[in-house]
């Protein structure tokens, strides 16, 4: 079993991302248990509307013309909302808060990447999917 690298301080990233999402789009964001591979299941009423996992990155939305995810997250985000619900991708740039839906067309966007500076062990490389930064909308209250 890899060992887990989550810090208290990303998941204090992690909490303030939910509760953004809980108060722009009126959803309840709930924590997964790790062995779904997942961060988050998004629900309203009590009814499943999507997966999410969360990201914050130290750059301007706009630095690089895409972000990467890991083929692994990809697979099962998409495999759960193909039972119910969307597969969603946020993450927190500069700017602020930011969502991409991810569909099985994004799966076609491969490579071999992942954490390369300053790498933990030999798990953080890995097969990522590009997600075009041009598919992320900015996390707000619909008008």
């Amino acid at each position: 079993m890899r060992r887990q690298y989550e810090t208290s301080g990303d998941l204090k990233n992690e909490n303030e991302a939910r509760d953004e999402i809980e108060r722009c789009w009126d959803l309840r964001v709930h924590k997964l248990p790790i062995s779904y591979k997942l961060d988050w299941v998004i629900c309203r009423d009590n009814s499943i509307v999507g997966w999410g996992e969360f990201k914050k990155r130290n750059i301007s939305i706009n630095q690089y013309p895409t972000v990467i995810l890991s083929a692994m997250k990809v697979k099962e985000m998409i495999l759960y909302a193909s039972v119910v619900g969307k597969a969603m991708f946020f993450v927190r740039f500069q700017e602020g808060l930011y969502f991409a839906e991810i569909d099985s067309e994004d799966s076609r966007k491969g490579t071999w990447g992942g954490r390369t500076w300053q790498r933990r062990d030999d798990q953080d490389e890995e097969p990522v999917i590009l997600i075009p930064v041009s598919k992320f909308q900015k996390v707000e209250v619909p008008k």
